[in-house]
């Protein structure tokens, strides 16, 4: 992915509102944790795509099955803008601690 897009760690709360609203808009891809900054999808081009990371040791979304299925609200942001989503679902990671990406599972949703 580095060879042919721009790949840089993304801290939402180091950008002001209106540069994360840029960056989203000219991002052909988006790779993340679950999580608040994921609201930013809304700004998003139609047929972007977002992988969505899913930490799902326990349902950090009281309301939605995260872990069973690893629907959460990123899908319902991802869905109203024409996003296209994968998920990657951590069985073992929990939403409050490090979550350590398997690289070859990674690779099979890009």
């Amino acid at each position: 992915l580095g060879g042919t897009h721009l790949v840089r760690p993304y801290i939402c709360g180091d950008y002001t509102f209106q540069e994360q609203l840029k960056d989203f808009a000219r991002a052909d891809i988006v790779i993340g944790v679950d999580g608040a900054c994921f609201g930013n999808l809304l700004w998003l081009a139609p047929g972007s795509d977002v992988v969505v990371i899913v930490p799902a040791k326990r349902n950090y979304v009281p309301i939605l099955p995260v872990k069973e299925c690893a629907y959460t609200y990123t899908w319902k942001f991802a869905d109203v803008v024409g996003a296209i989503t994968s998920s990657l679902l951590l069985p073992d990671a929990d939403a409050g601690a490090v979550v350590r990406v398997p690289a070859s599972a990674l690779r099979r949703v890009l």
